[in-house]
C-alpha cells in the first residue's frame, strides 16, 4: 500500500467510515480514474481486505485504546476534556 493510499484510507476512518465502506469507496474512487482496472489490480493502488482492517485495527487502537481495556485511553484523555468543558 502506497503512503498516499493509506493516508486516503486514514481520512475515511476519521471520517466515521468502516473498513469495509472505506474499501468500497476507495474502489469507486478508482472505477471513475484512468485505468480503472489495471488500478483495482495493483496492490499499491488497492490494498488487500486484510491490510485495510489491519490499518483499522492500528488506527482504532491509537484513537480509543485497546478494545479490551478501553478505560486506559479515556483515563490518558481525561485531563483534555476536562480541560474543554
Amino acid at each position: 500500500m502506497s503512503d498516499t493510499v493509506r493516508e486516503q484510507y486514514i481520512e475515511r476512518f476519521n471520517d466515521g467510515m468502516s473498513p469495509g465502506e472505506a474499501m468500497r469507496a476507495h474502489a469507486n474512487e478508482l472505477l471513475v480514474g484512468e485505468k480503472p482496472y489495471e488500478s483495482l489490480a495493483s496492490g499499491a493502488l488497492n490494498p488487500r481486505p486484510r491490510l485495510v482492517y489491519k490499518l483499522h485495527d492500528r488506527w482504532y487502537a491509537d484513537h480509543f485504546g485497546s478494545a479490551a481495556d478501553p478505560l486506559a485511553k479515556l483515563n490518558e484523555k481525561l485531563e483534555m476534556y476536562q480541560e474543554k468543558g
